[in-house]
């Protein structure tokens, strides 16, 4: 809970604070203020004063944002308009929720009408008005599968130049094949996933998403499969030379956390340890990679 300060007659943005409005549950303050397009709002205190709220929302140039942000005509949204994801098309600008996303009216290729947040269509969390899903559980006996977001994640990232993680997947080359842009036929190949402890895997990471090269592993299993990262110049996964001590470092990813196994005068002693290390926490000997 922050600390309550007057804000009266300051400005923030397009805001002029008229009064306090009082608490919510949480125990935040909240001010009523009016903007310069004469509109009355009630804004959270934090808000105001980090700049994530600096109008009413009537200005499509500058809805919201942080102060770092704000130029001469304040800050700026990326306009939507016309964005295209799965089964939805944006037709224009609704508002901004109380969180400070902004809010869009949506048109999906069933005819339904609908608002989603911006963010979760670019991340391609909402892409139809929910008919997509409710066609798939139908189809599928009424239940919901959870190997539906592992494909639908899948085909954003390699597909959708907004989807987080886009560079390393679509951006630089890796696809989907044809066959797997249809769900029902995902799901034949790759069959349900044991547990929610498991994703899909490339076994090739430089391969194509495709019957073959893919089998559902869990998070330790994708660890010790990773390849050697740019930046590693030592040649061998886990091991890295320390400009700072002149030394070589070893270490592992155990249950998700990376674990120091030691600095070594040659890169031969920490590829060693770096070998100890995967049969101790991994059970098995090491590859060269």
């Amino acid at each position: 809970m922050g600390r309550k300060i007057d804000l009266t007659g300051q400005r923030f943005g397009k805001l002029i604070v008229i009064s306090e409005s009082g608490k919510n549950k949480q125990g935040q303050y909240f001010w009523n203020c009016r903007c310069d397009c004469g509109n009355l709002t009630k804004v959270n205190m934090s808000n105001l004063r980090r700049g994530h709220t600096i109008s009413c929302g009537c200005s499509a140039g500058m809805p919201y944002g942080r102060e770092k942000k704000v130029g001469a005509h304040g800050p700026r949204r990326k306009d939507m308009h016309g964005y295209n994801s799965g089964r939805l098309t944006v037709i224009s600008f609704n508002s901004v929720n109380d969180h400070g996303d902004a809010l869009w009216n949506c048109l999906c290729d069933c005819g339904n009408e609908f608002i989603a947040r911006g963010s979760h269509i670019k991340n391609g969390i909402t892409s139809s008005c929910g008919c997509l899903r409710q066609e798939l559980h139908t189809k599928h006996g009424g239940c919901a599968l959870p190997e539906y977001g592992v494909w639908e994640g899948m085909i954003q990232r390699c597909t959708n130049p907004n989807a987080f993680g886009f560079e390393r997947y679509g951006g630089r080359g890796i696809e989907v094949c044809d066959r797997w842009r249809d769900f029902g036929n995902f799901i034949a190949d790759m069959a349900s996933r044991p547990s929610i402890e498991y994703s899909i895997e490339r076994i090739n990471g430089n391969g194509n998403y495709e019957p073959g090269n893919c089998k559902w592993a869990t998070k330790t299993e994708q660890q010790r499969n990773l390849g050697i990262f740019k930046s590693n110049k030592s040649g061998h996964a886990g091991v890295f030379f320390d400009k700072t001590t002149k030394r070589f470092r070893a270490g592992i990813t155990v249950n998700n956390k990376w674990k120091h196994l030691g600095s070594y005068l040659t890169k031969d002693e920490a590829i060693n340890a770096r070998k100890d290390g995967e049969k101790v926490f991994w059970g098995k000997e090491a590859v060269n990679q």
